[in-house]
């Protein structure tokens, strides 16, 4: 406890560097208890705790944006009184900036802690592409947590049951360790010493921080002995505790009345926390007493928060409940509880129980033989997956949504049509999120989605995540060959073995295409609709990367195929990176023609502004200020616009153009500007931090 107390003192006294403690043992044997003693002297210091808890069958990628939700609920509740609020409200907005309304699904009661009235633009999260997502969600919560801190109120979170953790909470806890901004924080973790081994995330994300030059405090929390283990649990008639203390609690309750057991048995399959009136639907005209949730609060096997929510006092004394179901019985009477939940629970009910449903059923799902049942199981896991995604809980959301795909099996295409489309497309939405590549190439080269789509409006998703796959995984030559294909389909015919004839009859196209127009002309452009061109310049946008990758004498025919669609249909947010780029090609070797070069990138700097694009400010930034204007303005006015666009690119997950801005920064500042080697050496290295986060 004093090395905990240590950790804490020096995060509110001193407060230069976030702060890192772990407390591993055994299960049971105090490493909840140990931690709980420091929110007394926490609180006689003005500080603020934030709380999560791991489970083995909730949904990881959760937790984290449950315990800020309770953290701003009880703070909205807490009369600490409306400056400290407008204080924090401050440093948020600061912080995060308008971003933080994309955090408003994951974190409902921060919406109502920041007084924000306006409407959620969930557009804004879909320009965003792929694992691009998924970056900036971790991103945000680090931003997020580090503004709530400060010198008169010290921030200590803790996360129990770290085993369990996920791949997104470990990205958001290596970056909040390795944030140099973050300031009076302390971070305190639980986890299970022997479900952790050197290859277990939990180890390899621990090691990455420590490689990051940081001090992990880890504090190891040996075996309770039986007469203090006794005495805890002293309102239970035990005989002396077993080295197996699951085993030992789940002989305990197998002497219980059998109406006792059966209820232990409904609520273990509810997970760590529930209502009472899921309880009520599970049990159906089971008999487990009326007094049953009262007795088990007196036992010390629930808590309760007074109203009608419960959850388990310990994980182990779930665990132990669970064993009360004979392994071979488990998956019929999960399969039980489930249908009984969805039979009694109205649609209202459902959007709040729909977890509790999907999870008892999927885990009986293998005894379903009814073509009929499964594509009802189907239905709800896509509904479960459909409200993770919209939560960014998308680690959680493939597992629902491949399930689905599982339950629903080749022959839906014909049957259940809808619904298999719906399912392929948010499952390849997830995956694409997430950066799983080989299953969602898997899954989008399986002969299904593309042979029994019925129009080819029904293949574009399928095409769309499988070129974003090809292109993520490095497989440029075959992203261009799909890309063409599709653009074929969508009436835009490219060439792909550009000779000299086809080279100059490109160049000669765009340029007739622009005869006339000014730079305003071209900001007065009306903004484009046709869906298929639309398509058709997402599908060329990819290409863009591809060609320059692996077929350079392709790029700017891509390039100049999207400036003469935007003069023809009008512009959208890619046609800001189409005039950049084609600003870049004038500006090179082969035509030195800066001054129309600068034009098109005032153009493309212009219309990013005009529609609010600002997920492509990185990459518009890189092509503007480190390809056209170095040529035409002092390089000195270039290096703030390179650290804007590497602040943009943390922001919106796009660490590519964020390290490339962030390379134009200081080799113009090295070798342009004259800058102070030892100072560019510090500003590189705080740049590398903070991208390595």
């Amino acid at each position: 406890m004093s090395m905990i107390m240590h950790q804490l003192q020096s995060a509110t006294m001193l407060g230069d560097q976030p702060l890192m403690a772990l407390i591993a043992g055994y299960p049971g044997t105090g490493k909840s208890t140990l931690v709980n003693q420091i929110k007394k002297p926490l609180a006689d210091k003005n500080g603020l705790c934030i709380e999560g808890k791991f489970d083995s069958s909730a949904c990881p990628d959760k937790v984290l944006a449950s315990a800020l939700d309770s953290f701003f609920t009880d703070i909205i509740a807490s009369n600490a009184g409306e400056n400290a609020h407008m204080s924090m409200r401050w440093r948020i907005s600061d912080a995060v900036g308008s971003g933080v309304s994309c955090l408003y699904d994951s974190i409902p009661s921060l919406r109502t802690f920041m007084d924000d009235g306006t409407e959620v633009d969930r557009s804004e999260g879909r320009k965003i592409a792929g694992n691009a997502l998924d970056q900036r969600l971790k991103y945000m919560f680090c931003k997020l947590i580090s503004a709530i801190p400060c010198h008169s109120q010290p921030l200590v979170l803790v996360l129990d049951d770290l085993q369990w953790a996920d791949e997104m909470t470990l990205g958001v806890i290596r970056m909040l360790m390795t944030d140099p901004e973050i300031h009076h924080f302390l971070l305190l973790g639980c986890y299970r010493e022997n479900e952790v081994n050197d290859s277990h995330i939990l180890s390899t994300s621990l090691n990455d921080i420590r490689e990051q030059g940081i001090n992990i405090m880890t504090i190891k929390v040996g075996a309770i002995e039986k007469e203090s283990t006794n005495a805890l649990i002293s309102d239970i008639e035990l005989k002396e505790m077993s080295e197996d203390v699951v085993k030992h609690m789940t002989e305990h309750m197998g002497r219980l009345p059998g109406k006792m057991q059966l209820g232990l048995k409904l609520c273990a399959c509810l997970g760590p926390s529930f209502d009472a009136t899921i309880l009520e639907k599970a049990r159906k005209d089971a008999a487990i007493g009326d007094d049953f949730l009262e007795s088990c609060v007196e036992d010390g096997f629930l808590q309760t928060d007074g109203g009608s929510s419960y959850k388990w006092s310990h994980d182990q004394v779930q665990q132990a409940a669970y064993g009360l179901i004979p392994l071979q019985k488990r998956e019929k009477f999960h399969l039980l509880i489930g249908s009984r939940l969805l039979l009694s629970t109205t649609p209202s009910e459902m959007e709040r129980f729909i977890f509790h449903v999907a999870d008892n059923i999927n885990r009986g799902a293998k005894l379903l033989e009814d073509l009929e049942q499964k594509y009802e199981v189907a239905e709800l896991n896509l509904r479960a997956g459909e409200k993770l995604l919209q939560q960014q809980s998308f680690h959680s959301a493939v597992k629902y949504l491949m399930n689905g795909i599982t339950l629903v099996g080749d022959d839906s295409w014909g049957a259940k049509y809808s619904l298999t489309l719906r399912l392929y497309d948010a499952a390849s939405d997830a995956l694409c999120v997430v950066g799983d590549y080989p299953t969602l190439t898997a899954l989008a080269e399986k002969p299904l989605p593309l042979h029994y789509a019925r129009c080819f409006e029904d293949k574009l998703n399928t095409y769309r995540y499988l070129v974003r796959a090809l292109s993520s995984s490095g497989n440029n030559d075959e992203c261009i060959n799909t890309s063409v294909s599709v653009l074929s389909q969508l009436g835009e015919f490219i060439p792909t073995n550009i000779t000299q004839e086809i080279y100059f009859d490109e160049v000669a196209k765009v340029r007739q295409s622009l005869i006339g127009l000014s730079r305003q002309d071209l900001l007065s452009l009306l903004v484009m609709t046709d869906f298929n061109k639309l398509t058709a310049m997402r599908f060329l946008n990819h290409m863009l990367l591809a060609t320059y990758a692996s077929n350079p004498s392709m790029n700017p025919i891509v390039a100049f195929r999207m400036v003469r669609m935007t003069v023809e249909f009008g512009v959208c947010s890619i046609s800001a990176i189409a005039f950049s780029c084609y600003g870049a090609w004038l500006a090179s070797s082969l035509n030195d023609d800066y001054d129309v070069a600068l034009t098109m990138g005032r153009v493309a700097s212009d219309l990013m502004k005009k529609l609010g694009s600002v997920e492509i400010l990185p990459r518009v930034h890189a092509v503007v200020y480190g390809m056209i204007n170095i040529y035409k303005e002092p390089w000195q006015a270039s290096l703030c616009k390179h650290s804007e666009a590497f602040d943009a690119g943390l922001m919106h997950g796009d660490m590519e153009y964020a390290v490339s801005n962030i390379a134009f920064y200081h080799a113009l500042a090295l070798f342009g500007c004259g800058s102070n080697l030892q100072e560019s050496s510090h500003s590189l290295q705080k740049h590398i931090k903070r991208g390595l986060q």
